[in-house]
């Protein structure tokens, strides 16, 4: 987790989620920081984490 994303206030405002996504031979990190104040929050939260099982379920 990124150094400056462990304070107590910063973790109240954003939400932050890493994923490794799997490719031919390598694997690679992606992430997502998202404002929790964010009118779509929900929705942009769930389409990361269907967006990385549908790629991953495609290896």
């Amino acid at each position: 987790m990124l150094c400056w994303f462990n304070g107590y206030e910063q973790q109240q405002k954003y939400y932050i989620k890493t994923a490794i996504v799997k490719g031919e031979g390598l694997s690679e990190y992606v992430s997502i920081i998202l404002q929790r104040t964010h009118p779509h929050f929900e929705s942009i939260a769930r389409r990361f984490d269907n967006e990385i099982d549908l790629f991953n379920d495609n290896k």
